[in-house]
């Protein structure tokens, strides 16, 4: 597994919300639940990677 830096991290989020955004009006109602948790996912992980590094230093 490569490890990226919170910038790298945060930058693929932006990516990854344009992209949603794009296709958003193309999904149907179930398709729209799926991709939000999606999106849900990767922003925790983000924000999940950006606490880490901080408690264990401390």
């Amino acid at each position: 597994m490569m490890l990226r830096t919170n910038g790298e991290q945060k930058a693929y989020l932006d990516g990854f919300e344009m992209c949603a955004k794009c296709i958003e009006k193309y999904l149907t109602e179930e398709n729209k639940r799926k991709l939000e948790s999606l999106l849900i996912s990767v922003r925790n992980a983000v924000e999940i990677e950006d606490i880490e590094p901080q408690e264990s230093e401390g």
